[in-house]
Formats: structure tokens, sequence, C-alpha cells
């Protein structure tokens, strides 16, 4: 949908003449409660990617402003700039984009077939949360961090919590776990 959102964003200045976006036809457009007015998607991010860092940092940090506010809360609270500008000086921003567009990894909320024809299920918000901590915790593992440098808490996950069900119109769905404290998380999203 980026190029209905681009589309609706050229109308509402080119046509209506309007000095701010409405939202509300951005999301509209988008198909979703966000809505991205960057030029950029991760696909192209990563198919125009060089390996200069600054450049791909750059670009990545002018798709994260073209987010809607809803997500641009969300990118504030989790310290997104940071991480990424963090990645970009241990040179492997880069090979996490990589990991982020691969059609073997279902980061969507519908099942999709990879490459060889394999169901990849859907991620809930929840699950999003928890790859996010898992990369964030492999990252700094790979790099030498202190163990718990990268730890958000789980209390951060209620904040998460709250920002999902303000901002994401799918019904939630969970993922299973032997991990008592995700179970104990579990009953309360």
């Amino acid at each position: 949908m980026p190029d209905a959102v681009l589309e609706e964003v050229r109308y509402q200045k080119e046509d209506m003449g309007a000095l701010e976006l409405d939202d509300e036809p951005l999301k509209n457009a988008a198909g979703y409660v966000f809505f991205n007015t960057s030029q950029w998607t991760l696909k192209k991010l990563h198919g125009t990617a060089t390996n200069n860092q600054q450049i791909l940092l750059a670009n990545i940090e002018d798709y994260l402003d073209g987010f809607s506010d809803n997500v641009r809360e969300i990118v504030t609270r989790f310290k997104l700039f940071d991480q990424m500008r963090q990645m970009a000086d241990k040179q492997v921003l880069l090979d996490v984009i990589e990991k982020f567009v691969s059609p073997y990894i279902n980061l969507t909320p519908e099942t999709v077939e990879d490459p060889e024809g394999n169901t990849l299920p859907g991620l809930s918000n929840l699950g999003m949360g928890y790859v996010f901590e898992e990369l964030i915790r492999k990252f700094n593992e790979e790099n030498n961090e202190e163990a718990g440098e990268h730890f958000k808490g789980y209390g951060s996950l209620g904040a998460v919590r709250d920002i999902a069900r303000n901002t994401c119109a799918r019904p939630q769905t969970h993922l299973s776990s032997t991990n008592p404290r995700f179970n104990e998380l579990k009953s309360t999203v």
C-alpha cells in the first residue's frame, strides 16, 4: 500500500493545496490504523543499501520519520533511533535489515508461504515485542555488551500492550511458550 499512501500525499498537497496532511485518508489508503509517507520501505532500503552505514542510517531515519504519530510514539518509547545508530556504528545495520526482508521470515499478522512453499504463521503484537527484544539481546551479545544492558524489562511490555491496543485494529493472537514469565504476561494482555 505504500504507493496508495504516496498518491494520497500527492493529492492532498498538490490537488488540495493542503499545508498539513489529513491522517484519516492516509490511514484508509494504507489499509491500517497507521501509515508511512516516506519514499522508503524496508525492501527499498535493503535493495539500495551500500556499505556506507551512515547513508543507510539516514535513509532508515527518513523511513521511521515518515510514520504516523502513533507509530512514531513507539519508535520514541523504544529508542529505535538510538538502536539504529548503535547498529550502524557496529557495522551490522544492513545485516539486521536483511533479516527483516527475508522471504523466510514472516513479521506480518497474516499467514504466508516462503519460497519453498512452507507455511509461515502470522505474528501477533506480543510476538513482535518478543522479536524486538530478542534482536536487541542477540545484537548486544554479539558485540560483547554487558549482560542485561539490552534488557528493557517485562514492565515495558505493558507500555507496548497499551500502544498496541490503541494502534492495532487486528485481533490479538498469542504465542505459546514454556517460559513461565511469558505465560504470566500472556494472561494480562
